[in-house]
């Protein structure tokens, strides 16, 4: 992992490092997932997006890994925010303070998460934790959210 220095003026965030698994290219503010695989060397490494669409039935069956911060090119490796405020790639305006979890949303994202707001209330994947991601901090526009990450 790697943490960014404390400052008193600037908010702390953490990453990991990770290894994109060969499906397609991860773009900023884009959620990945971990792989689910039994090659040792792969667990927690490997990631890549979803075509999980969220709703009172469903939710993302694999361990949410973290924000893509930067591109992450197909079998590249490079690394995820997984703690503090991150941009988050959205469905639709999501309302601050609301919890945020992971979805995808239309066809034209197949393999890439983007946040929609939780349904904690009567999805026992979304209950127990499972895709949510973190809060959501202020609603930047119809896209792009700030969301204090809580994937640690």
């Amino acid at each position: 992992m790697q943490f960014a220095n404390v400052s008193r003026g600037q908010a702390e965030k953490v990453f990991v490092v990770v290894q994109e698994g060969g499906d397609q290219e991860l773009l900023p503010g884009n959620i990945a997932e971990f792989d689910v695989t039994t090659t040792d060397a792969d667990q927690g490494y490997v990631v890549s997006g979803s075509s999980v669409t969220a709703n009172l039935t469903l939710a993302p069956s694999k361990p949410l890994a973290g924000i893509c911060d930067s591109t992450l090119s197909t079998s590249d490796v490079g690394r995820l925010q997984i703690y503090g405020p991150a941009n988050v790639r959205v469905v639709t305006t999501i309302t601050a303070g609301l919890p945020a979890a992971a979805t995808t949303h239309d066809s034209a994202s197949i393999g890439t998460h983007v946040a929609t707001t939780a349904l904690m209330t009567t999805d026992a994947h979304y209950g127990g934790g499972l895709g949510v991601i973190g809060t959501v901090l202020e609603a930047v526009n119809a896209t792009n959210h700030t969301v204090q990450l809580r994937m640690m």
